[in-house]
């Protein structure tokens, strides 16, 4: 990482660290990449599996392998690592379930002239006594 004028000992003055501390952080960044190199290629092995797995899952089925292996990663740098390479899942927004309309009791109309009109008289405002029980109060 030498500029062809400048030696590593005279950069490491002016910015104020030491040469090892220099070549400490240029090794702990390529041991970090084969990490997260290494963690990528299980979880793309796990995906294959189990496609819509999320980061917490994802994470239980990953920390005995990650130990096996020697690589420290914790649910937050994991959560990281997977935004950072578009592998978070979004949740599916769930739709509200209010009416169970199969239900296996009687169903009578809801006064809506695409329903069935049966006891009902939409050319006056007062209901007919025709039919199944009216919800109009007299």
């Amino acid at each position: 990482m030498s500029h062809p004028h400048f030696h590593i000992r005279q950069i490491s003055g002016l910015f104020g660290f030491s040469r090892q501390a220099f070549y400490q952080h240029k090794n702990r960044q390529l041991t970090t990449e084969e990490c997260d190199q290494q963690v990528l290629a299980l979880i793309e092995q796990i995906r294959s599996d189990h496609p819509r797995l999320g980061g917490k899952k994802l994470y239980e089925l990953l920390k005995k392998e990650l130990m096996e292996r020697g690589i420290k990663m914790g649910r937050d740098a994991l959560f990281d690592l997977l935004a950072a390479n578009n592998l978070l899942i979004r949740k599916r927004k769930r739709r509200m379930i209010t009416t169970f309309s199969r239900h296996r009791f009687r169903k009578y109309g809801t006064g809506h002239p695409a329903q069935s009109n049966q006891g009902y008289d939409y050319s006056s405002a007062k209901p007919s006594m025709a039919g199944p029980p009216s919800r109009w109060l007299i």
